[in-house]
């Protein structure tokens, strides 16, 4: 799994990093990437509100899940984009097991 923006911040939002320790996600370890960091060819690409100036991605299955960034926002906006990002994450996981 690979994780990268088209701007990467200076480092990982620190709220970020302690929603994900809530449900026993270390992020520790992590920094912010550009595309250029991730592999030529991946296999699932996800963005999260691509409504327009996202590079191609040389992918077997792309997806947009339209979601805000919380940068900025309260813990609670944080945590339910994390929420949902689980969510469809299962949901994800599902689809490709049954196809």
């Amino acid at each position: 799994m690979y994780s990268a923006g088209t701007i990467p911040a200076e480092e990982v939002n620190p709220i970020a990093v302690e929603v994900m320790k809530e449900v026993g996600v270390d992020l520790g370890d992590q920094f912010p990437k550009t595309l250029k960091d991730i592999p030529e060819k991946i296999d699932i690409a996800i963005t999260m509100g691509c409504i327009k100036g996202c590079p191609l991605i040389n992918t077997i299955l792309e997806e947009d899940w339209g979601l805000d960034d919380p940068y900025g926002k309260p813990l609670d906006e944080f945590r339910r984009v994390r929420d949902i990002i689980e969510e469809k994450i299962k949901n994800l996981v599902e689809r490709v097991k049954n196809n």
